[in-house]
């Protein structure tokens, strides 16, 4: 496999993308927002987050958590009804990445975990790699979808400021951290997309 990253290990993808539909879901669907499995095990570098899982791991009412953090076959879990249009954008980035050929073939990319997180003023994520098989099956995507100037994300000591409506292609195989010094919550739709 050939290393996509050399650092700063971020690649921006595309120009500003339209995040509005995905406010209009996030208003309309305010009980979503909950603790996910991610959030709760001991010792969680996202501990300050809240999420709303549009799409993961397969059998999760049924899974151990290191199940979870293991399996790659998704599927799309009832916050994706809620949130059609949301879920779609994360489906049209895995048809767009995939050749030609994989879509005359109408065998696209595989699409991932959907993950829409939420990060309060003054919080962070804390350091940590993301191991194991999904982060090398998965290449991960961020469209940034409330951020600024003091939406921090960090990669081995390299920072980039996350805008509204950029996407970001992030290397989470290597050391990073988040810290939220907006005056609001930081959200970010987070879409895998197999390498």
């Amino acid at each position: 496999m050939r290393e996509r990253f050399k650092k700063p290990h971020f690649h921006r993808v595309g120009n500003t993308f339209d995040v509005d539909p995905i406010h209009k879901e996030l208003h309309s669907q305010p009980l979503l927002w909950g603790k996910s499995p991610r959030v709760l095990f001991p010792g969680s570098p996202h501990v300050d987050t809240q999420d709303i899982i549009l799409r993961g791991p397969v059998n999760y009412h049924t899974a151990s958590l290191q199940d979870l953090h293991v399996e790659i076959a998704c599927e799309d879990y009832p916050a994706g009804e809620l949130m059609p249009a949301t879920l779609q954008i994360a489906n049209n980035l895995a048809y767009l990445l995939s050749s030609d050929e994989m879509r005359h073939l109408d065998s696209p990319l595989r699409l991932g975990r959907v993950i829409m997180t939420k990060l309060p003023y003054m919080q962070t994520i804390h350091p940590h790699k993301d191991e194991g098989p999904v982060p090398e099956f998965y290449r991960r995507f961020h469209l940034v979808v409330v951020g600024g100037g003091d939406n921090l994300f960090i990669i081995d000591g390299n920072v980039q400021e996350m805008e509204t409506g950029e996407m970001w292609e992030t290397d989470v195989r290597q050391m990073h951290t988040v810290i939220n010094m907006m005056e609001e919550d930081r959200i970010h739709l987070i879409v895998d997309i197999e390498r």
